[in-house]
Order: structure tokens, then sequence, then C-alpha cells
């Protein structure tokens, strides 16, 4: 297929769906328009919504110039991209998706040895696990983040620690409601107390603590939470400290003791005011902080009818 085919199929099946599924959804920036050209690819880069495109994992390069391969695999890429969000997929599309999946399995079991098939097998297994995700394949997924462990021992532990968390969150964010979120993640865990890769074993912890508040298991919470807060704090890690103490405060609430639920929501804000908290964590701890103040309310108003009879 020569260039201006290429061009041809990626607006006929894949910008204009893209453009009405933007406009559909109400996506800002959504391109202006959704055709592009030979002309456009070779000399600019290619409209497309950039939040859309990092929410499914892809970022598309725009080199200057693009030849005919080039083309082909920006094609690739932006099937795939369009494939993952859109809610239904549509027949022709999921059966791209799903032979993508079949690709990227095959890949995994390749051997490597250079940096360049390190740096390509990471990225084949996050783009694996992103898949996985949107295509619902829960069981699946949990899997890949068994099997790529010794792939792990080959970079670094930082990378290896970025790694594994991006693909525990890909889990957890499903909402498959398997049944055994709690005991991937406790795995997880406890293969990076047996590897002693504290980094990640301290962020898996805080975690599985949230897990263990959301499942309605505070007292697992706890005894996970107070020794970690006290080596986090050694450590002055104030972000997880920040995911600690609000964990914390959420389960003293339930447990109605709310002394210490104030006490450490006011410990995590004041932790909170001297570091950069990324939106989600702010609206955590206003919404705690909310909840709390609610909870004030309401007795004080039971006070006063007390009093009043």
């Amino acid at each position: 297929m020569d260039l201006d085919g290429v061009v041809e199929e990626v607006n006929e099946k894949h910008m204009i769906p893209w453009a009405e599924m933007c406009q559909k959804s109400g996506v800002e920036n959504t391109p202006i328009s959704p055709y592009v050209t030979s002309e456009t690819l070779l000399n600019k880069p290619l409209s497309l919504d950039a939040t859309k495109l990092k929410e499914s994992g892809f970022e598309l390069a725009h080199p200057k110039f693009l030849t005919e391969e080039i083309a082909k695999e920006l094609l690739k890429k932006v099937r795939m991209a369009t494939a993952m969000v859109l809610s239904s997929g549509g027949g022709l599309i999921a059966n791209e998706a799903k032979e993508e999946v079949e690709l990227l399995i095959s890949k995994l079991h390749d051997d490597v040895k250079t940096e360049e098939e390190i740096r390509t097998k990471e990225q084949i297994i996050l783009e694996l696990g992103q898949q996985l995700k949107h295509m619902g394949k829960a069981t699946e997924l949990g899997e890949l983040i068994k099997t790529t462990r010794p792939f792990l021992n080959l970079i670094s532990k930082a990378k290896a620690a970025k790694l594994v968390r991006a693909l525990v969150e890909m889990f957890l964010d499903m909402d498959a409601g398997t049944g055994f979120e709690v005991e991937l993640c406790q795995e997880c865990f406890e293969w990076a107390k047996e590897e002693n890769r504290t980094f990640l074993r301290q962020s898996l912890a805080v975690r599985l603590m949230q897990l263990y508040e959301q499942n309605g298991m505070y007292s697992d919470a706890l005894e996970l939470g107070t020794p970690l807060l006290k080596e986090l704090k050694k450590l002055d890690d104030k972000h997880l400290v920040v995911d600690v103490l609000l964990c914390e405060s959420k389960i003293y609430h339930s447990l109605g003791n709310l002394p210490k639920a104030r006490a450490a929501l006011t410990s995590a804000r004041t932790t909170a005011n001297g570091i950069y908290t990324p939106p989600k964590v702010q609206a955590a701890l206003d919404l705690q902080s909310g909840v709390r103040m609610d909870l004030i309310t309401q007795l004080l108003f039971l006070i006063d009818i007390v009093v009043f009879f």
C-alpha cells in the first residue's frame, strides 16, 4: 500500500470515527478537521486528542518527515488506540485488537539481550496490559503480572517498581469484580518483600491497605499501616505518608472513632501542605474533611436537641 492508500485508510476507518467519538463524548481539544492528507502526514503532527491517547497508554510520535513505513506504523497505533477507547469496539476493530493481543503475547516470550530489546519488551508488556484491561480480561492481566517477574531482573529496581505498579493499577482500575483483587495485591506485596524491593514493597503496602479499607478489613489495614507509617516517616516519604494517614482517617471514621479520624486527617493535611499533592489526593483530603465536618454538625445538632429537652 502506498502512502496515499495509508492516508485514505486512516481517514475512512479511524480519523473520522475518532473525531465523531470525541464530539459525542464532549472531549476537549477535538481535532479541528478529522481528515489527514499525505501533506499533513509528511510535514506536521497528526491532530489527535492527546488526553484520550495518554489514557489509552499510547503516545504517537510525530517525526518531521514520515516515510511510508512509518506511516503504516502510525496507522497501526491509531487503530489500536481507537479500538481501546470505543466502548463496543465494533466487529472489525475488536478482531484487530484480539490479533494485536495475540501478537504481543507471542513477542512476550522472546529472549532479550541488548538494551534496545529490553526497552522494547518493557513497552510490549505495558501495551499488552493496556489491551487486556480495555478488553476486560482480568484473569489474563493478573497472570501477566506474575509471568513478567523473571524479566524484572533485567531492568533497574526503579523501572521494575514502576512497571509492576502500572500493571497492578491497570488490574485494580478494571472494576471487574473478580474477587481476588486483595489476593493479587497481597501476593505482589509478599514477592516484593522477598525480593528486597523496598520502594515497591512500600507502595504496594499502601495500595493493599487501601484495598483492606475498601473491603471493610479494618484490623488488617491498621495492622499493616501502623509499622508502615513509622517506616515512611523515617524515610521522609511524604507522599506515601499522606496516603497512609488519609486511609487511617477513613478507617477510624468507619469505626466511629472520631478523635483518631480527626487526628489522622489533620496530620495528613499538614503533611500535604509541604509537598505537591496530586489533584486526586487533594480531592480525597477535601472529601474526607467534608465528611468529618458533616458528622460534627450532626453531633452538635443532636446535642442541641438533648439540651433543649
